[in-house]
This record gives structure tokens, C-alpha cells and sequence, in this order.
């Protein structure tokens, strides 16, 4: 951070406990295991949450986008 006080803006958690969490965030980063389907299931699962101006990113440096893509409306 360019400013150590804006760390204080990303809070962490993880998919047991905290999905409700995402109905604030406005930039969700995804790095969960580097494999399609458990990728796409987790998309699904945050999609009802989230606002309609929030950005999901991945970490994935393998995976082509429009696999992870598939089936989303």
C-alpha cells in the first residue's frame, strides 16, 4: 500500500464463514485452488451476494477466462 492506512480497508475471510461478507465489498479477489470447477462452483455461490457495481478478480495464471466463465448469465 501506498499508504499504510488503507489497509485497514481489506478485511479477509474465508467461504464457510464469511460469504455474506461480499454483500459489502465492492472488489472481491478469488484465490482459491488452480482448478476450473471448484473456481465456477465458488462464482456461483458469491454471484446472489454481491452487489451489481462489485468486481470479482482471480489469481489464476492458467486458467483460460472464458472456462471459468462458463454458464454465467
Amino acid at each position: 500500500f501506498m499508504d499504510g492506512a488503507r489497509a485497514s480497508l481489506i478485511q479477509i475471510g474465508n467461504t464457510a464463514d464469511d460469504l455474506a461478507l461480499l454483500s459489502d465489498c465492492d472488489w472481491v479477489l478469488e484465490a482459491i485452488i488452480e482448478q476450473a470447477e471448484p473456481k465456477r462452483e465458488l462464482y456461483r455461490q458469491i454471484e446472489p451476494l454481491l452487489a451489481p457495481h462489485a468486481i470479482v478478480a482471480t489469481n489464476t495464471s492458467g486458467i483460460p477466462m472464458r472456462a471459468l466463465l462458463e454458464a454465467r448469465g
